[in-house]
């Protein structure tokens, strides 16, 4: 199909030379045609590289950029943003692909349904290629539904990868340079809408491995309490846009579950239980500090998100606790 519309399409790249190719190809297949790609490598140490500037030697839309040392994924994605030209910018993660219709179905859709702020389709995981350039377009719905945003906002996927954001939505906003960066930057972008559709096509595939950018790291992580950065940035950005009153218990949901996943990782970690338990109780105190103690609607909305264990290990430490009024 033709259209006006262009994508930006950001590639942040670490090390993942092993999946480049797929995840660049399946993009360079896709029927819609008017994209630029960005690639950024950050520092890798292997092929990638060689991999993204030999693609960029054959196709004029593809532009890369190096970082002389390793900034993360944020910071990279950042760069992506400062050079995107397009209309609509897309986050693809290096070690994932996409199907060869993906970019029509949503193109197809912002148009039909006036040029949205937002547009997510639906993502699986895998753990091979085994979805990687066929025709799938047999199962596309061509289905769209106008969400509410408000009642959604707490059953998206945070991934920013099965999206297409207006560019004018995300203005200025930057990633802020933690693991977890997507949580913040998805809700921010619901709150910053008037208008998200939905489609239900099976269009991002999402690569579970143990390395590269989509890696599930559940070595002892020095870092964990950066989630509370993720937080902070939602709840300022939901004052910013005098939004926090409106969702509030929607956003302390996020919260809430986002730093109680972190807090679950903890059992799985390679090191003494006394250690884990002291972290434990480090990170609770510091949830009881920020947030207080769970109303029962908080309990209820999170109850179908977070294992019920951390849910009861809290109350028990805030029990121990004299209540305080919850204030953000």
């Amino acid at each position: 199909m033709s259209s006006n519309i262009l994508i930006s399409v950001i590639i942040p790249v670490h090390n993942t030379s092993k999946y480049l190719n797929t995840c660049i190809d399946s993009i360079l297949k896709n029927d819609y045609k008017n994209i630029e790609i960005i690639i950024i490598d950050d520092n890798s140490n292997d092929d990638s590289l060689y991999i993204a500037k030999s693609y960029a030697k054959k196709y004029k839309y593809i532009n890369v950029y190096h970082n002389n040392k390793t900034l993360g994924q944020s910071e990279s994605r950042n760069i992506g943003l400062s050079h995107a030209k397009g209309d609509y910018i897309s986050f693809i993660d290096s070690d994932d692909y996409i199907s060869n219709t993906m970019y029509s179905n949503m193109i197809n859709q912002i148009i039909k349904n006036n040029y949205p702020d937002l547009i997510e389709t639906d993502l699986i995981f895998v753990k091979d290629n085994h979805y990687y350039n066929k025709d799938l377009s047999f199962a596309n719905t061509n289905k769209s539904l106008e969400l509410d945003i408000k009642e959604n906002i707490l059953n998206t996927s945070p991934s920013v990868c099965n999206k297409l954001f207006k560019k004018e939505l995300i203005k200025d906003y930057k990633f802020i340079n933690t693991k977890w960066e997507d949580i913040a930057f998805t809700t921010i972008m619901y709150l910053r809408s008037n208008k998200i559709i939905k489609t239900f096509n099976k269009d991002y595939f999402y690569r579970r491995t143990n390395s590269g950018v989509s890696g599930i790291n559940l070595k002892p992580n020095t870092k964990i309490t950066e989630i509370f950065e993720v937080t902070d940035d939602i709840i300022e950005n939901a004052k910013d846009l005098n939004k926090l009153d409106s969702y509030h218990d929607e956003l302390l949901t996020i919260c809430f579950s986002a730093i109680m996943k972190r807090i679950e990782e903890i059992d799985y970690w390679n090191i003494e239980e006394s250690k884990k338990e002291e972290t434990r109780n480090m990170m609770y105190k510091y949830l009881y500090l920020k947030y207080g103690t769970l109303t029962e609607q908080i309990k209820y909305l999170l109850i179908p998100r977070v294992n019920e264990v951390i849910i009861k290990e809290y109350e028990v430490y805030t029990n121990t606790r004299k209540p305080s009024i919850l204030n953000v």
